[in-house]
């Protein structure tokens, strides 16, 4: 009867109204898989909670054996449904990413898409080939420049023409621009993805952009650690001087950690459960120090991986942050780049974010981060002002 009471109050409570008021900032769950997974738990909950509690006076141990060989059955069900859900969405909507073995995941090419993106309006985005977003001549005499990056190059929230390169090729029409980047991505990935792509391409210079959760995504530790910078997906991680690959969890779980990593159904849980524990509790970055045992190796690593993009590029290699350095202020992206021997521009996402406080419209906020138009554009005219200064690029 205890049990059967407690699985019915769990499914009283682990539902998609409950949590949503409960966790969540709109009050309610609107990711339609989220919703799927919490529906088909409540359903088993409950139906071994009412077996258990009508089935108490006759002998239990059948029906609770039967209970459990019917949650078994249903989480069978449930992680087929999850993987026909993933495979039917992928066919209808072919998605702007693909997992990739070594680099882990990286954009599709030859994609088109159209679609209405809260915050941000009516977006136009498409690849061309090999998944770059803008992929000028290699042949061209003109001096060449290839920007790398993580979600803001990709810029899959903004059409063609508005991200920060595309205004950087209008402005600079003396120059061939080359652009990709892939969301979530760390300072090894946009290494590798320089290694692919650099001697096709043969730049003069390598425009790399950085993000503050950089460093986070550079440690397999600081990653398994947050909830907001998690990303729930197998990367390779630089550790001792070898590329690793692992998913940002425990290892310490032994089987459970190996489970949830090839399972869809409890990888989508997982990562769900990080959003809720993100909106209703601070993640590590908020304490983080400079000191923190996991940060310096994180930020050593991140040395090391400039050094090698530095080396592998040939030629000179300039680095923006799209944020402010007070962000994530346990570690300086500036003073990252001065040890490896890469020329940063400053002042980029201070700007930006500087205009954001004042009110202007430069991101998705506050349904998302990320740069819309205005922001790209004021980051270009940074970057093209830095540049031309600094009589960049030159061969």
């Amino acid at each position: 009867m205890a049990v059967g009471a407690l699985l019915i109050a769990a499914a009283l409570v682990a539902n998609e109204w409950v949590l949503g008021a409960w966790l969540t900032q709109s009050g309610r769950v609107t990711n339609s898989t989220s919703r799927i997974l919490l529906g088909l738990f409540d359903v088993a909950a409950l139906g071994a909670g009412l077996v258990l509690l009508i089935a108490r006076r006759a002998a239990p141990w059948r029906q609770m054996l039967l209970s459990c060989a019917a949650v078994v059955c249903a989480l069978g069900l449930a992680e087929g449904g999850v993987r026909l859900w993933f495979a039917v969405s992928a066919w209808r909507n072919p998605p702007e990413r693909e997992i990739t073995a070594g680099i882990g995941w990286r954009p599709v090419e030859h994609v088109s898409i159209d679609r209405d993106v809260p915050g941000f309006g009516r977006v136009h985005y498409t690849t061309v080939q090999g998944g770059f977003r803008l992929f000028g001549d290699p042949q061209s005499s003109k001096l060449k420049v290839l920007a790398i990056g993580d979600s803001f190059t990709e810029a899959v929230m903004v059409s063609d023409g508005e991200a920060y390169y595309h205004r950087l090729a209008a402005a600079r029409p003396d120059i061939e621009f080359f652009a990709i980047g892939a969301g979530g991505y760390g300072t090894l990935q946009e290494y590798i993805l320089l290694d692919q792509v650099v001697d096709r391409v043969k730049p003069d210079l390598v425009l790399l952009q950085m993000h503050p959760n950089d460093l986070i995504n550079n440690s397999h530790a600081l990653e398994s650690r947050s909830t907001t910078n998690n990303n729930q997906m197998t990367r390779p991680y630089w550790e001792q001087g070898h590329a690793v690959q692992r998913f940002p969890e425990n290892r310490d779980w032994g089987a459970l950690y190996r489970l949830v990593r090839h399972s869809y159904l409890l990888r989508l849980l997982n990562a769900n459960l990080l959003f809720f524990r993100s909106r209703s509790a601070d993640s590590i970055e908020r304490t983080l120090h400079a000191d923190d045992p996991d940060v310096v190796r994180a930020t050593n690593a991140t040395v090391e991986l400039l050094t090698m993009i530095q080396r592998r590029a040939t030629v000179p290699v300039v680095a923006f942050s799209v944020r402010a350095e007070a962000y994530f202020s346990f570690w300086s992206r500036a003073d990252v780049c001065r040890r490896a021997g890469v020329r940063f521009i400053p002042g980029v996402g201070e700007a930006v974010d500087a205009a954001a406080e004042a009110g202007e419209k430069v991101t998705g906020a506050p349904v998302d981060g990320h740069w819309n138009g205005r922001g790209h554009e004021m980051a270009a005219r940074l970057i093209d002002a830095w540049l031309t200064r600094e009589g960049l690029p030159a061969r």
